[in-house]
């Protein structure tokens, strides 16, 4: 789907199954989670922000942000994200909403996975919950 976020500006956004680069090692990779219960990625908005950089919104279902809880035992459908650009891990994102700033011009794949507080990408039938916009950079 495509959308047009300002002028000029046009995001694809894609629900994603495809492997990244990861920074760091963590115990496992992935958290397999059955279907019917799987925290799921509906909507990835990256919008131009009217002062710089660009605004990215992740909208979610049955997941639940829990900054408070990284780096601790996993607790079922919560969590954090991990945003890449271009498969490089530039952050992670506790909260629906976070600021994009300092991105090279051109055209930038933007991927957000849900990880659990250990950091596992959750996973369904073995592929990691996400969702990837490209945009355009100036």
């Amino acid at each position: 789907m495509l959308r047009r976020i300002a002028t000029g500006f046009i995001v694809a956004f894609s629900v994603s199954a495809t492997a990244i680069a990861h920074d760091g090692p963590h115990p496992e990779k992935s958290l397999e989670v059955d279907a019917e219960n799987a925290p799921r990625i509906v909507d990835l908005r990256v919008e131009k922000d009217p002062v710089a950089g660009f605004n990215l919104l992740v909208v979610t279902e049955n997941f639940e942000f829990a900054p408070e809880q990284v780096n601790q035992a996993h607790a079922d459908n919560k969590g954090h994200g991990h945003i890449y650009v271009d498969g490089v891990k530039i952050a992670r994102i506790y909260a629906p909403a976070h600021h994009l700033d300092g991105l090279q011009p051109g055209e930038r794949r933007i991927e957000v996975t849900l990880n659990a507080n250990d950091h596992r990408e959750y996973s369904v039938g073995g592929s990691k919950i996400s969702a990837a916009a490209t945009i355009a950079v100036p």
